[in-house]
């Protein structure tokens, strides 16, 4: 960055005809209120930048350098994918179970040494186990962090409580039970408006389209504001207090916590706590799925698994004849459409036992794998009946998370095959922008398997149980299938260990187009970066003059800023 300013300074001296030393710079006025951001590219601007006096048009020095060099508009093209919506009649037509153990395996990689995740208990935390997970962490590997929930006050995250608390908040409840949400419909990806009783009612219940086909209903942000802990203070403080590796996850005094050290008057990015309700159902449907698709924060991220809730327990599903289109698959090197083929490969997993053309498949070498793979046609999906019986009653998401120097592969994978997808409307995938940062790809078992016999990856992929803290490094692309309707919480940080992919991904986001759905650097990390760095040499000067003795009040700080404010604050509570 510096660099940057030094050659933008020598190229204004150049233009003025002066010493680069006698360049005087104009302030730039910016409210507390307000985020500075490159017109053109969207970055967000922390220091030196190019503005036009008449139109207040601001320009990064990184664009500066494209206009030289004739590159500016590369990104400036809109692109525009339309997904037809063809009506419903179209869109109806392993892992080992290591939870004993210090460790969790959810890789079959040869010849790699990182096919086991670090997975400690929070009481293993509580007696001092950060350098166990800095190790790790700085690798980019995901950390489980089990039983999170030992030593909260057990206030229950169920959904009809949080919705009672909800209501005891507003000040007019009037008609409130009437109240409709927009949710996520996981079978065409279309928003619908639903009576948010009903739709917690489905949580615990479940709900099936007219021809019983499971309706998959995801809401996102929950209760929709940023001040979660104003909107539900109980779940918010029970919330903090059980955070894992608070030096880096609690969103006020993580001294190791880059977000935390933006100064207090200064608009912030929204790091959560948010929350994630949706319902599950533990076969792999292939369509319809209850899922978050592949995507890759811009931040490090720790998602809980606050509630479980079977759902469809004593349902019998079934799917119309024609549930897949036979003319719009793209068929195998066979000549046999993908759905038809039964999974195979070495994809590890961890789950109780079961027959093999059930959930939990078992292969010849004694593991356990997840799924059970593309179903036919004519199959009559029962839940009963496909061996959930091997779900335990804490088993609630499965999660796939890909390594950072696995990406390429990926998303070369994902281009090659983008047809075999669909997204919106059911409609297959035609156009693909960045396949991780599109948001628009779920890798089925048999995708997974295909993923590893043709470019050799394979994610991590475990299950998330309920009262697991699952951290997830920046720039691991990643997604989720919910085995049954769970609430999750969810807590963005940025931590020393990653700042360098942070900024990474933001030149990534940069160069998408300029409508694109991940385009805005929402995160700001290089003013994160700035003050973080200011803050720190400040108070190493402070420290120095005063020959290494500190005063009342930095020792009071330091006290906020190592986490035992946020203790104190909590025992008061």
């Amino acid at each position: 960055m510096v660099d940057e300013q030094r050659t933008e300074i020598d190229i204004e001296a150049s233009i003025r005809g002066l010493m680069p030393t006698y360049v005087k710079l104009q302030q730039a006025e910016c409210h507390p209120d307000e985020r500075m951001f490159c017109n053109n590219c969207r970055t967000s601007i922390v220091d030196l930048h190019r503005n036009c006096p008449s139109c207040s048009y601001d320009l990064c020095l990184k664009c500066c350098r494209d206009v030289r060099t004739g590159e500016l508009f590369r990104s400036n093209s809109a692109v525009e994918i339309r997904y037809e919506d063809r009506g419903k009649d179209y869109l109806h037509a392993g892992q080992v179970d290591d939870t004993n153990t210090t460790l969790r395996k959810a890789a079959c990689r040869e010849d790699s040494t990182d096919n086991y995740l670090y997975c400690p208990t929070s009481r293993d935390i509580r007696e001092g186990d950060v350098e166990h997970f800095q190790k790790h962490w700085v690798k980019g590997e995901p950390v489980i962090v089990r039983d999170v929930l030992e030593f909260t006050s057990g206030l229950s995250w169920e959904p009809m409580v949080m919705w009672r608390a909800l209501r005891e908040k507003t000040k007019s409840r009037a008609g409130f039970e009437h109240f409709a949400v927009k949710a996520i419909d996981c079978l065409d990806w279309c928003e619908v408006e639903i009576n948010i009783h009903q739709f917690f009612r489905g949580y615990t219940d479940g709900r099936a389209h007219s021809n019983y086909w499971p309706e998959m209903l995801k809401l996102k942000d929950w209760p929709p504001a940023n001040a979660f802990e104003e909107r539900l203070p109980r779940h918010g403080a029970e919330f903090i207090s059980a955070l894992p590796f608070q030096e880096y996850t609690d969103p006020r005094y993580g001294i190791l916590n880059l977000a935390v050290k933006l100064p207090k008057n200064i608009l912030k990015p929204d790091m959560g706590p948010k929350t994630y309700i949706a319902y599950g159902l533990a076969q792999e449907l292939g369509r319809g799925d209850s899922v978050t698709k592949l995507h890759c924060d811009m931040s490090d991220a720790k998602e809980e698994n606050a509630s479980n809730s079977v759902i469809f327990s004593d349902a019998d599903l079934h799917a119309k004849d024609g549930y897949l289109d036979n003319r719009e698959l793209v068929p195998d090197i066979s000549g046999q459409p993908a759905w038809k083929k039964k999974p195979s490969g070495k994809l590890c997993g961890s789950h109780g036992s079961a027959s093999q053309d059930e959930y939990v498949e078992r292969g010849s070498d004694g593991i356990d794998r997840v799924g059970s793979g593309e179903m036919m046609a004519d199959e009559k999906p029962s839940v009963s009946g496909q061996g959930t019986e091997s779900i335990s009653a804490e088993d609630g998401a499965l999660w796939d998370i890909f390594r950072r120097e696995d990406s390429e592969k990926l998303q070369a994978y994902l281009r090659k095959h983008c047809r075999e997808f669909r997204h919106l409307h059911c409609c297959p995938i035609d156009k693909v922008v960045h396949p991780i940062h599109d948001q628009i790809f779920y890798l089925t078992l048999e995708h997974k398997r295909k993923l590893k016999e043709e470019f050799g990856i394979e994610p991590w992929t475990f299950v998330q149980k309920l009262g697991e803290a699952v951290f997830i490094p920046a720039g691991c692309a990643h997604q989720v299938r919910n085995l049954k309707s769970c609430i999750k919480v969810a807590l963005d940080f940025v931590s020393p260990e990653n700042v360098d992919e942070c900024i990474r991904l933001t030149e990534e986001f940069r160069d998408l187009p300029q409508d694109h759905r991940a385009k805005e650097d929402k995160l700001e990390v290089k003013k994160m970066m700035v003050h973080a760095t200011s803050k720190a040499v400040e108070k190493l000067q402070k420290y120095r003059s005063r020959g290494g003795e500190q005063t009342e009040e930095e020792a009071e700080e330091d006290g906020e800023d190592d986490g035992s404010g946020a203790a104190a604050e909590q025992d008061r509570r």
